[in-house]
């Protein structure tokens, strides 16, 4: 089964990545992504358990102090292939705390994932 962590974001940063997809949609109609609540994809894999995944998870983001992330420029993913139309995205700011997160939930699951995906990680 295919599994993902996201973050969203809050209020005036989700308002205005709401209205960026609806111009999108209003421009380039059928964007795939366009859909889809503002999010930033951590990460994104096939595990064997999804309930004892989200377990480790809690449990290794238990302590985690909560912080800000920073949106550097937009950007586009002209005619890209993982959604068959473009890609709007924003470039989050260089962020130490973020990186330190997806690291902490890869490690907390890698047992979880399925054989082949980490035989391709390698």
């Amino acid at each position: 089964m295919q599994f993902a962590v996201f973050i969203e974001p809050q209020d005036e940063l989700r308002e205005s990545i709401i209205t960026l997809k609806k111009n999108v949609e209003f421009n380039f109609s059928s964007q795939p992504y366009c859909s889809h609540p503002p999010h930033c994809t951590l990460i994104h894999v096939p595990l064997t358990n999804e309930i004892a995944a989200i377990s480790c998870i809690r449990k290794a983001l238990k302590n985690l102090d909560s912080f800000e992330v920073r949106i550097d420029q937009t950007g586009v993913f002209w005619n890209d292939p993982a959604t068959g139309g473009h890609t709007l995205y924003l470039k989050i700011n260089t962020e130490e705390r973020l990186q330190n997160l997806q690291i902490c939930i890869a490690e907390a699951i890698k047992k979880l994932i399925q054989k082949e995906c980490r035989l391709s990680l390698l």
